[in-house]
């Protein structure tokens, strides 16, 4: 009897020391899970902001690269702009030329005594001697 009630002590004692370690394993399989869901997560919120930053410097790049689109649009237009203007003011310049070679002309006309039709018709058809200006 002394014997059956040891191994049945032993048995009992084993028994709960395998349920102890059972429950022990339960309780470390419970940690490691929640450690294995918690790097999960970290590297989840890691991959997220590393796609934002690519987002953020995808978005950087683009504006920039629109901006300089941009200031190429505008250095294009600013080009063709320019080149009117200096069309415009060559022919300005060569209108002037003109105009001044025609008073030059008339003046000399004017010198020998007669006025060229054109600076008659400028003075509003008056003359020399007609109290017109030249």
């Amino acid at each position: 009897k002394t014997l059956m009630a040891t191994a049945t002590a032993e048995l009992l004692v084993l028994a709960d020391t395998r349920e102890g370690e059972l429950e022990m394993e339960r309780v470390r399989s419970g940690e490691e899970i929640r450690m294995y869901r918690e790097a999960l997560e970290e590297e989840e919120e890691a991959a997220m902001a590393a796609s934002l930053a690519d987002a953020r410097v995808r978005v950087r790049q683009q504006a920039r690269e629109a901006q300089v689109a941009k200031v190429q649009g505008m250095a294009e237009n600013g080009g063709k702009a320019a080149e009117g203007h200096a069309a415009a003011l060559v022919a300005a310049v060569e209108a002037n030329a003109a105009l001044r070679a025609e008073v030059q002309a008339a003046e000399r006309e004017g010198e020998r005594g007669h006025v060229a039709p054109r600076v008659k018709a400028a003075s509003g058809g008056k003359g020399e001697g007609k109290g017109g200006r030249l």
